[in-house]
C-alpha cells in the first residue's frame, strides 16, 4: 500500500509541475520545476517513510 501512495504522490507532483509551468512560468523548463518540487517532497520527513527499501532480488 505504501508503494501505491508513493506512486500517487509522484504522479501528483508531476501534474502540479506541469500546471505551474503552463500557467505561471512559461519561460522555465518543466524539468526544473519538477526538480524543485521533488526536493521539497524529499525534505518533508513524513514522506520518507513511504519509500520502500531497495530489494535487488526483484531484478534477478
Amino acid at each position: 500500500m505504501k508503494v501505491m501512495i508513493f506512486i500517487g504522490l509522484i504522479v501528483f507532483a508531476v501534474a502540479l509541475a506541469t500546471i505551474i509551468q503552463q500557467r505561471f512560468l512559461q519561460k522555465i523548463s518543466v524539468n526544473y520545476i519538477a526538480l524543485v518540487i521533488g526536493i521539497a517532497i524529499a525534505l518533508v520527513p513524513q514522506t520518507n517513510i513511504l519509500i520502500e527499501n531497495f530489494n535487488s532480488e526483484v531484478f534477478l
